[in-house]
């Protein structure tokens, strides 16, 4: 079908002023392209992504490079690059985002039909020196995660162009549905939870089409200038009206700190038993700074009972470690919200 041919239209004027079009040619090379999405790299070079649909189905990426071909199909790259899986198992869907930085990053689902026993979202960064990233996982869910409950299409990107920080928005279908942001710092090698924008729900479609403001061009519209999301949530699954729901989530910065860690000493261990029992119960002793960080069994209060669960987690065999965000650095999953109002001197 002529629908799944896609083609790359260059305005003739600035702005579309004259309502003319030339035709850069088509994005596949055999033509098959569906779900593209384009993405302006800081070189000026076009980045496309698409699903090929024939077989076997792959998602792939390719360049057109304008200043090779600024009047034709000439500048396009001869070759793809297969984002997803490579053994092909119909990777439908994926987003682009652009830094300021040169990198371009796509987030992508890998093998996302409805007969899958799992679908896997993904996240890969191009430059031009190195190419693709190797995958990073956003989040996976088994077919009794999302059978009934939600499409592939819960999901997101954009960047701080000045940093390359990567922000994604998805429906966490792995903790049972809660719509929640996450971030991958430029220099981190995975994504860290930010903040839970919706709770957590079964319901079929009940946060669907995520987007995130952030673009290369224009500069006022970049991510930088703020973190501006929307999905359509759908309270009652199947029947309308369904409302368009926006979120501003740029407020404040993400605090991070390890769970149990109370001194900020960058571990747990019974010094930080000691520290929290003299803040409970020495006069003028020394407060946390982050109080967050000394509720250890996370029940969003500090007092004696995180010391007893304290010492539980470190010397009884078989008792239950800390909540997340521990062993190592990042944010509280369940936003809680015990005083914490900066990030711990133990996390970069």
């Amino acid at each position: 079908p002529s629908s799944w041919v896609e083609h790359l239209l260059r305005s003739d004027q600035p702005y579309a002023a004259d309502d003319s079009f030339t035709d850069l040619g088509a994005f596949s090379p055999s033509a098959s392209a569906q779900n593209t999405r384009l993405a302006v790299d800081g070189s000026g070079r076009i980045h496309c992504s698409f699903y090929r649909n024939i077989p076997p189905g792959l998602y792939e990426h390719r360049i057109y490079d304008p200043t090779i071909g600024p009047t034709g199909p000439s500048g396009w790259q001869l070759d793809t690059f297969v984002i997803g899986d490579t053994t092909g198992s119909n990777d439908y869907f994926g987003w682009l985002s652009s830094d300021a930085l040169g990198s371009v990053h796509c987030a992508y689902v890998v093998n996302a039909a409805s007969g899958s026993p799992l679908w896997s979202f993904r996240y890969r960064k191009w430059d031009e020196i190195n190419g693709w990233s190797d995958e990073t996982s956003l989040f996976d869910a088994t077919s009794d995660q999302f059978t009934g409950i939600a499409s592939y299409k819960i999901f997101n990107i954009g960047c701080d162009e000045t940093s390359g920080t990567v922000h994604a928005v998805y429906r966490d279908l792995a903790n049972e549905g809660a719509l929640v942001l996450a971030r991958k710092l430029a220099t981190s090698p995975e994504f860290e939870f930010v903040e839970q924008l919706q709770p957590t729900t079964l319901g079929q479609h009940a946060y669907i089409y995520p987007t995130i403001r952030g673009t290369l061009y224009p500069a006022f519209n970049n991510t930088s200038f703020g973190l501006d999301i929307t999905y359509q949530h759908r309270e009652n699954p199947g029947v309308p009206p369904y409302s368009l729901i926006y979120h501003d989530a740029s407020a404040g910065s993400v605090i991070r700190f390890i769970r149990g860690d109370g001194n900020e000493d960058g571990s747990f261990n019974v010094a930080d038993i000691v520290f929290g029992l003299n803040a409970l119960f020495v006069p003028g002793g020394v407060s946390p700074n982050c109080v967050e960080s000394c509720d250890i069994n996370d029940d969003a209060s500090f007092n004696i009972a995180d010391m007893v669960y304290g010492l539980n987690a470190l010397f009884v065999p078989g008792s239950t470690p800390p909540d997340a965000p521990y062993p190592t650095c990042g944010a509280d999953p369940l936003g809680n919200t015990l005083d914490c109002p900066t990030t711990s001197a133990a996390c970069p």
